[in-house]
């Protein structure tokens, strides 16, 4: 039975067709029932489940009273009440702490069960509720299952019965349909088979089964006739197929509006790029678009297009995606319909750029042979000639037509050797490369050397099919040689004289500069030292005849001394800087406190000729900078001194301001000024703007040399702008970077006593001097300061002591370097082979940075130049001496050190600053500070009166002032703020009473601090 239903599946379209849609009916039924039960089911499930929550909730709003009551009977009643519901199956009442209160105790297993509930129960009393129990509630199954059973029962009834009926009327209606169409399948069938003679059923209706009749009858008709075209056609498509692939160019169409619509496979290959990216694009848009080629071009192309005329070989260059730049070959036909019309053209590209550049190469090699000033020839392998250059035929006189065609032996003139040849020929046999020399002859008998290349030209299988030969006409070169030649040995003779000459002036010039720097250190001491002696004893009559006119004739002379050393100490920084023995240091410091340092040396000469002077500091300044401050320094005292010097009314106004990366200082005065040609000779050595300047003015006229040169070697420079008349602006810029502050230890501003009050008290000091008056000055210095000296002439002097008291006797050494009989080299090196740790000070008049590697290299701690000034000779000592710690305590024994909270930074006053400011110098800083507070205690009062009745300019006066007195103290905040307030006010801002108020605040705070420092016990002036 099996095999017929096999059988009848196979051979019956109407018996798969009943079958199938048999099943597809029953399909579609069964899971019409199973959707529409699923939905019930979920929705009596769902309405139970909502049914069940509702109950509990009811359950724990009805229990609340009675749990909260303690009310069990009523519990229980309610519990018992709700348990007889059909769908719940158990109750369970617990209080808040667990305990079971009712319990209806029914089991039941986990499929009966529908939904298991918790429900808290809270009883509301008061604004919040009180929690009084829980209860869980499990509700049975049984009455959803039978709700569930008796819906499914109704589903599939009506399933059936919609089934059956389906069926039925599907099969009758295929019944209809597939009977013609068998019919019309079976004559199909035959003329699939070949057989041309079919036999149609015969056509009863109208309808879409006779019209398909009639459709088959046309078809038979005309099937053979489209197979033999269409064995045709598929020969044609193949043997189109064969030649594009195996050709390396692309086959292309135009549509009637010159528009490409095809393109071969083999394009997108060729062009890394899909077609689709110039389908459809226009010709004429490609040729609007095109920068690689003239118009022209174009233009007479498009032309052809528009007449429908073919074409062939239309070459342009394009550029790929990848942006390379290709050269393209065109060929085309028109394409026209049968009645005539354009439909478009057909034709062939091909991608030529090799080709191109094969060409182009080709060409560059024959312009470059062609051009070469080398000879070139080419012979084939019988040595014919073939080829010759221009330069060939210039130089031997034949022509190409002369010479093609001969052996190159006719030009030989019989003087090379015929070994020349013979390695020549074995070389070429060989086929290597032969290098050398020959001599032939010209066309009009003249000879001439050659010297060239000859090598074998192989085709790619190795075959040496022809012969270079790249050579030069050398004749002159050989005859320069030989003229050289002769010249080279008179000319040896020559340099060697020449030579020893030059050593000789080079020795001399070596002497001359040895001697140089001799007579400038010689002459540095010899004047240093008479003038140690005058500087120091002037300092002692005025130190002792103070208010006397004695003591003013003494002070006189000490000012005079001090010109005199500055002029010694400019014309030594201008031997240095002319010898290149300058050193520079590069160290971080403070760029406020160094400007307020050189605007002090000035200001007293500015306020006694009258003069303003002002500072202004740019808000983006850095408070640390890196570089050598003691040239700094000396670059503004000088720039400052020339404006006051040279200012006879008005001001000088220095401001400083960032420039990029570097420090813009500007000096502005509203002095003399200079013309053009002043300012070319300004920086001239020995020279000022004009010879009546020197001698009303002073001065040696190396001042803004040395400034501009320490400028230049510190990485910057210093230009000028003057008008006579109006004053000048010196404008120095110096690449100073930004720095890290240099950690100032608290202990660098404990007081010491002031100049003269013992700074070196109980210092045992051995001093070594050979002149009288030098000593008397040490001496005075010394005692002075508290120390206990004893004095030597010499070093000899000085070691005799030694051994007499030993070397423990003494706690530093000082020692003049130049004395007779053992100078303080010697003495140094014979100290410190005694005591490895002893402070040792040099004395010297040479201002040398060689001097003092010299005193290091003998053992020397530090080196002093003379004139000795007093507070650097202390400073060196406490700073060298072993026992500095023991010195310290000693004298905080006697004068209480700073707090270690007044040494850090504060804005109210920087102590690690003014420690910087002033090291070595405490005692002075403690009496500057007390000064401070004595005259500027009532500053702040006297503001704030000037701000009642607006009396600006006392507030302007007051604020200049403290904006000097400011930067001394290291007082910031006073400071920035004085200098605020005097810009506000030059600008009639209306920010002054804001800025007076917040100095006066800052002015009262400042006092206050330094007054408390006074009272915990720091000296006072």
């Amino acid at each position: 039975m099996l095999r017929r239903f096999v059988g009848k599946w196979r051979t019956s379209f109407h018996f798969r067709l009943a079958i199938a849609t048999g099943f597809a009916v029953a399909l579609i039924v069964s899971l019409y029932c199973v959707v529409q039960y699923a939905r019930h089911a979920s929705f009596a499930e769902s309405a139970q489940k909502a049914r069940a929550e509702k109950l509990a909730t009811l359950l724990a709003e009805s229990l609340a009273q009675p749990l909260f009551d303690f009310n069990t009977v009523a519990v229980a009643s309610t519990v018992k009440a709700i348990s007889s519901h059909v769908d719940v199956r158990s109750v369970r009442v617990l209080d808040t702490n667990g305990a079971v209160i009712v319990d209806t105790g029914v089991e039941a297993g986990t499929s009966e069960i529908l939904l298991l509930t918790r429900r808290l129960i809270d009883f509301s009393e008061g604004p919040r509720p009180v929690r009084v129990g829980s209860i869980e509630l499990a509700f049975s199954r049984k009455s959803l299952e039978e709700e569930l059973y008796q819906g499914l029962i109704e589903t599939l009834v009506g399933g059936l019965l919609v089934a059956l009926g389906a069926v039925l009327a599907v099969l009758w209606a295929f019944r209809t349909i597939t009977k013609p169409l068998g019919e019309i399948t079976h004559g199909l069938d035959q003329l699939a088979a070949g057989v041309t003679e079919v036999v149609l059923p015969k056509v009863q209706w109208q309808d879409e089964f006779g019209r398909m009749a009639v459709a088959v009858s046309r078809f038979r008709d005309t099937v053979v006739e489209r197979q033999r075209a269409e064995v045709l056609m598929r020969e044609s498509e193949q043997r189109f197929r064969d030649f594009s692939a195996s050709s390396a160019d692309w086959f292309w169409e135009l549509d009637e509006h010159l528009c490409f619509s095809y393109f071969s496979e083999n394009f997108e290959a060729t062009f890394d790029m899909p077609a689709e990216r110039l389908l459809g694009r226009s010709r004429r848009l490609v040729a609007k678009q095109d920068t690689l080629n003239p118009p022209a071009l174009w233009q007479a192309h498009l032309e052809v297009l528009e007449r429908h005329q073919p074409f062939r070989s239309f070459e342009y260059r394009m550029r790929s995606v990848s942006g390379e730049i290709l050269w393209l070959s065109f060929s085309g036909v028109p394409r026209f319909d049968a009645e005539g019309r354009f439909k478009g053209y057909r034709g062939v590209g091909q991608n030529i750029t090799a080709s191109k550049a094969a060409e182009e190469v080709v060409r560059k090699l024959s312009l470059a042979v062609e051009q070469s000033p080398s000879m070139v020839m080419i012979t084939n392998a019988l040595g014919e000639i073939e080829y010759v250059n221009e330069a060939f035929t210039r130089i031997t006189g034949y022509t190409a037509e002369e010479s093609i065609g001969q052996n190159p032996r006719f030009m030989k003139a019989g003087v090379t050797s015929s070994e020349v040849y013979a390695e020549l020929w074995r070389f070429l046999a060989e086929g290597k490369t032969w290098r050398g020399e020959m001599t032939n002859r010209r066309k009009n008998g003249e000879l001439y050397v050659e010297q060239g290349i000859f090598a074998p030209l192989r085709q790619p299988d190795g075959h040496v099919t022809h012969y270079l030969a790249i050579s030069e006409d050398v004749t002159e070169r050989k005859r320069v040689e030989v003229e050289l030649a002769s010249y080279r040995d008179s000319l040896e003779n020559m340099v060697e004289a020449r030579t020893a000459e030059l050593a000789e002036a080079k020795e001399a010039a070596e002497a001359a500069n040895q001697a140089k720097s001799a007579f400038v250190a010689n002459m540095s001491h010899e004047i240093r030292t008479p003038l140690n002696a005058v500087l120091g004893l002037a300092k002692i009559i005025v130190r002792e005849n103070h208010g006397r006119k004695s003591g003013a004739t003494a002070q006189r002379i000490l000012e005079a001394g001090e010109h005199l050393l500055r002029v010694i100490n400019d014309i030594l920084d201008f031997s240095k800087i002319e010898a290149g023995k300058l050193q520079l240091e590069a160290r971080s410091f403070r760029l406020s406190a160094s400007v307020s340092d050189a605007m002090g040396l000035v200001t007293e000469r500015a306020l006694a000729k009258g003069l303003g002077l002002r500072t202004d500091f740019a808000a983006d300044l850095p408070q640390w900078v890196c570089g050598d401050r003691l040239r700094f320094e000396q670059i503004l005292i000088n720039l400052l001194s020339n404006a006051v010097k040279f200012t006879e009314r008005g001001e000088v106004y220095l401001t400083v301001e960032r420039d990029q990366s570097a420090v813009l200082v500007k000096v502005r005065d509203t002095g003399i000024g200079m013309t053009a040609e002043q300012i070319k000779r300004l920086f001239r050595p020995f020279e000022q703007a004009d010879a009546s300047t020197t001698r009303r003015f002073g001065g040696t006229g190396l001042g803004l040399v040395i400034s501009r040169n320490l400028a230049r070697q510190m990485g910057g420079d210093i230009v000028v702008d003057s008008v006579p008349g109006a004053g000048s602006v010196f404008s120095l810029r110096l690449p100073l970077e930004t720095a890290e502050p240099e950690t100032a230890a608290a202990a660098a501003l404990a007081p010491t006593h002031e100049s003269g009050a013992g700074r070196l008290a109980g210092l045992r000091v051995l001093a070594v001097e050979d002149l009288e008056l030098n000593r008397i000055v040490l001496e005075d210095i010394l005692a002075n300061e508290g120390a206990y000296a004893v004095f030597a002439e010499h070093g000899e002097h000085a070691m005799t002591l030694v051994d007499q008291r030993g070397i423990d006797a003494f706690d530093v050494v000082l020692t003049d370097v130049q004395m007779p009989v053992m100078d303080g080299y010697e003495l140094a090196r014979r100290i410190r082979s005694l005591s490895p740790h002893i402070p040792i000070v040099g004395l010297t008049a040479r201002a040398m940075r060689e001097e003092l590697d010299r005193c290091l290299a003998a053992g020397m701690s530090a080196q002093i130049t003379k004139p000795i000034d007093e507070d650097e000779l202390v400073s060196t000592i406490l700073a060298c001496s072993r026992d500095a710690q023991r010195l310290l305590a000693a004298e905080a024994a006697g004068e209480k050190a700073p707090r270690p909270a007044e040494a850090a930074e504060s804005d109210v006053i920087d102590w690690n600053a003014l420690a910087e400011r002033y090291k070595g110098r405490t005692g002075f800083a403690d009496r500057l500070l007390a000064t401070f507070v004595r005259t500027h205690g009532e500053t702040s009062a006297t503001l704030g009166r000037a701000l009642q009745t607006q009396d600006w300019a006392a507030i302007s006066a007051i604020a200049h002032s403290l904006l000097s007195l400011a930067g001394s103290i290291e007082a910031p905040r006073v400071h920035d703020l004085s200098r605020q307030l005097e810009t506000a006010l030059m600008a009639a801002s209306p920010d002054v009473p804001v800025l007076t108020d917040a100095l006066i605040v800052a002015l009262d705070a400042l006092v206050a601090m330094l007054r408390v420092r006074q009272m915990a016990g720091a000296p006072s002036a």
